[in-house]
């Protein structure tokens, strides 16, 4: 069965890209030029900080078309530190996050860009200490080299995932298996819609982010965009989230703080057609 598809212009994705930039609260979108090229998005101009760069990135990969986003914006501080400043308030953020092991992670700086080094044992340690590093002021840029090596055999690793993913309400575990190799978790399946990606990655902490989830995930649903699969899953998951008020701290649509808006999206998508091409 051929898989229908939605084809974005650049010019509705450049659309959105700004939008998005403009609902982020920490960036200012004028400071930002965007140039989209087959689905492909390029970042210009200069910010003030290297969280906001992070952050401008970090809200493209949000938009619905984005194959991928080349981000050349610079950093200009207002006010420069000088590179043993910046490698001190490393290592005291990295002693002050309760997530990170810091005798286990080092920092070097050179000209306001921090590299990263050590070992660590879960996958969330090694983001945690990127993320602490990312918001110091100075910081024009971070190399993250720090490895994971977790404390399980490759068998053991696979059964934790396994009953992780039967523990997760969301998930159709029937429909996705896993496979080991090395470092790398990969889920194999499908799941009804995108929005069942997101949560398969979460009961994962102690393995590196090479997952390549669930390679046929949803893409009915993800090709469909707002309408069609994923208006009808988020028709589904409002009905049952601002129905029934189900588990509070159940992940994305499923909440029922979020129902209510769910189910209006959806019905008002269902309600007119789409152009959609095979």
């Amino acid at each position: 069965m051929a898989v229908a598809t939605l084809t974005r212009t650049d010019e509705e994705i450049q659309k959105d890209v700004f939008t998005e930039l403009k609902w982020d609260a920490r960036l200012q979108p004028n400071e930002i030029g965007v140039i989209v090229k087959d689905g492909v998005v390029t970042l210009t101009g200069w910010v003030d900080s290297y969280l906001k760069k992070w952050s401008a990135e970090d809200a493209v990969h949000r938009v619905t078309g984005v194959k991928a986003v080349a981000n050349d914006l610079e950093v200009k501080l207002s006010v420069e530190r000088t590179d043993p400043d910046i490698a001190a308030a490393a290592v005291r953020a990295l002693e002050w996050d309760a997530f990170v092991p810091s005798e286990k992670v080092k920092a070097t700086v050179s000209k306001g860009w921090v590299t990263l080094k050590g070992e660590v044992e879960w996958q969330y340690q090694k983001e945690d200490a990127e993320r602490v590093v990312r918001r110091l002021a100075g910081v024009k840029g971070v190399t993250n080299l720090i490895t994971v090596k977790p404390k399980v055999t490759p068998s053991e690793l696979k059964r934790k995932i396994e009953d992780a993913l039967v523990r997760n309400a969301e998930i159709d575990v029937d429909r996705i298996t896993v496979e080991i190799q090395g470092s790398k978790a990969i889920l194999r399946g499908t799941v009804r819609v995108i929005i069942g990606r997101v949560p398969v990655a979460h009961p994962l902490p102690q393995i590196p982010r090479q997952v390549l989830g669930a390679e046929r995930a949803g893409r009915a649903g993800m090709a469909l965009g707002r309408r069609g699969a994923v208006a009808r899953a988020a028709l589904e998951s409002g009905e049952r989230a601002g129905g029934a008020g189900i588990a509070p701290g159940k992940n994305a649509a499923v909440r029922a703080a979020r129902g209510v808006f769910a189910l209006r999206f959806a019905r008002q998508a269902l309600s007119r057609p789409a152009a959609i091409g095979a």
